[in-house]
């Protein structure tokens, strides 16, 4: 993986389906910017919703899965850590 904003770790099994996508659609594309643009989303909605403080809306989650299973799955961290990472770098 290249360049990622995040340490590698597994999803937490207690997090919602949406928020399980979206970490693996993030492992396959490397980092929450990069995911946030193939989503058409902003940086501060996509952690919202990997968070699973708000639902992404149905055609995003739909990407998502897409983005997820077409460039295979690996580790991502805890959300809370992911977060953390974005908003240590600003």
């Amino acid at each position: 993986m290249e360049n990622p904003d995040y340490p590698a770790d597994q999803p937490d099994s207690n997090e919602s389906a949406s928020a399980r996508t979206l970490h693996r659609a993030l492992i396959a594309h490397g980092s929450v910017t990069r995911l946030a643009a193939a989503l058409d989303a902003t940086v501060e909605d996509l952690l919202l919703w990997m968070e699973g403080k708000a639902v992404p809306p149905h055609e995003v989650f739909l990407r998502a899965l897409e983005l997820a299973f077409a460039r295979g799955q690996g580790k991502l961290s805890s959300v809370k850590d992911v977060v953390q990472k974005y908003y240590s770098r600003k």
